[in-house]
């Protein structure tokens, strides 16, 4: 029977860069009954669907594989097969020994510890990109414009802040600073000339 070996070590069929995510965490076997996933004793658990696992589990399709806080794209290393209405499963490894120009063959076989056949995948969790410096041009801008007194100071403040954010991306709330920050400045001159 077949199996990938999933884990944050780089000796693993899967490798997941997160710290959540333990050295030999988990593996996905393929058994006469189906896929299961198994938990090599890890730290931070082993879920399917949500729920924590306590040995292994039987996948079906379209569920949902998290190792710690990753969540797993199993199903690319699984095919799933419709045959006289029976669901069909096996294991799918791709080797990746040498780089080449063309795709590289992709082996299915229900027997893949025959197979002289390596996997190295290395997922990476990626944050959403964030603009601290135009958010904070932003939020001065608009503290800025809607305490009056506050804008002479926060209003060149944002306005520097935002234009230089306005060079990195995602450039939303920097453009919203550059606009709100020379407003609250205005605003608050108003403010103080007819005061005074």
């Amino acid at each position: 029977m077949g199996q990938i070996r999933i884990g944050r070590s780089k000796d693993n069929d899967i490798t997941i860069d997160d710290a959540s995510v333990s050295r030999h965490h988990a593996t996905i076997i393929q058994t006469a009954s189906g896929i299961v996933i198994s938990d090599n004793g890890s730290s931070n658990g082993t879920f399917v669907n949500g729920n924590r696992i306590n040995q292994e589990s039987v996948l079906k399709k379209n569920d949902i594989v998290k190792l710690g806080t990753a969540l797993i794209p199993w199903m690319n290393y699984v095919g799933f097969q419709e045959e006289s209405n029976s669901l069909q499963t096996k294991l799918i490894k791709e080797e990746v020994s040498t780089p080449s120009p063309s795709p590289s063959p992709v082996v299915e076989s229900s027997n893949v510890q025959n197979q002289n056949v390596q996997q190295h995948v290395i997922v990476q969790q990626v944050g959403s990109p964030s603009n601290g410096l135009g958010t904070a041009g932003f939020v001065l801008g608009l503290v800025g414009l809607i305490i009056f007194p506050t804008g002479i100071v926060f209003g060149p403040l944002g306005f520097i802040f935002s234009f230089v954010g306005l060079f990195k991306i995602p450039r939303g709330l920097a453009i919203a600073g550059f606009i709100l920050s020379p407003l609250g400045f205005i605003i608050s001159l108003l403010f103080w000339a007819r005061v005074q």
